[in-house]
């Protein structure tokens, strides 16, 4: 099945990154995503671990990653029952943080100490995050899988892909920027770079021009994975809130 994915980030690419350490607080402190913890760890981060130990165990490609149901409890008792993690390492799964769970087997001598699990911090949907549906259902999107991460670049990053069609159109015209793929290499590489129009003489930043929500540029933004039909809108507005930084979107598809 692909997947759908909301971008939001702010309007301005040169805007300052907010400390998004706080930005994360705040966003579980209201409800729009859940602390991972215990049964609130993400499939995604549980998947991530089970690759990352069947890397040192190839024993464990033997058998499946649950994908259909995976919570904390679910997984780490099969890594047990294939004598992974020791029967007799207890964890409390209302508080667990795979930290923790990685710790223990280190400190357990299942895995060396120089393990080192590096992922992303995902996040669960939380309730708040349901206010901002739209009132519509697709089949495609699947709301219990809905994960949601903040993410950084060193340096600007395009926010694009998907089998739709980018060609983005020349502002409240039917013309189309056919040479859009040379122009955002350029702006890439230079930020001031700009799409001039042939006909007018008017030059676009390229976030001017109209992608019809298919293209952003950012160097943070939060990625909702699985997001299915949320308002966007009313997102950014409670971004924009948190941030004090104007917000906008972009879907992206794979």
């Amino acid at each position: 099945m692909s997947d759908w994915s909301l971008n939001l980030f702010p309007v301005d690419v040169r805007a300052p990154i907010p400390d998004l350490t706080s930005l994360r607080n705040q966003l579980v402190a209201r409800g729009f995503m859940l602390e991972p913890r215990g049964r609130n760890i993400p499939s995604e981060t549980l998947f991530q671990l089970w690759n990352a130990v069947e890397a040192l165990k190839p024993e464990l490609g033997e058998h499946r990653f649950p994908f259909e149901n995976a919570n904390a409890p679910l997984v780490i008792g099969l890594l047990r029952s294939v004598g992974i993690v020791p029967r007799d390492l207890e964890f409390d799964f209302e508080t667990l943080l795979i930290s923790e769970f990685v710790n223990g087997l280190r400190a357990g001598g299942t895995l060396p100490l120089t393990f080192v699990f590096e992922s992303e911090k995902e996040f669960l949907s939380g309730p708040l995050f349901g206010e901002f549906a739209n009132g519509l259902v697709d089949e495609l999107f699947c709301e219990s899988d809905t994960y949601i991460t903040l993410r950084t670049s060193d340096r600007v990053s395009i926010l694009i892909g998907g089998e739709v069609d980018h060609t983005p159109f020349i502002p409240n015209t039917d013309r189309k920027v056919e040479d859009w793929i040379g122009f955002i290499d350029r702006w890439y590489e230079d930020q001031n770079e700009r799409w001039i129009d042939p006909e007018t003489g008017r030059a676009y930043d390229l976030l001017e021009l109209d992608w019809h929500y298919t293209l952003g540029a950012a160097r943070w933004w939060i990625k909702i994975f699985r997001g299915g039909w949320k308002n966007p809108e009313k997102a950014c507005a409670f971004i924009e809130e948190l941030t004090g930084l104007p917000m906008t979107y972009c879907w992206t598809h794979i």
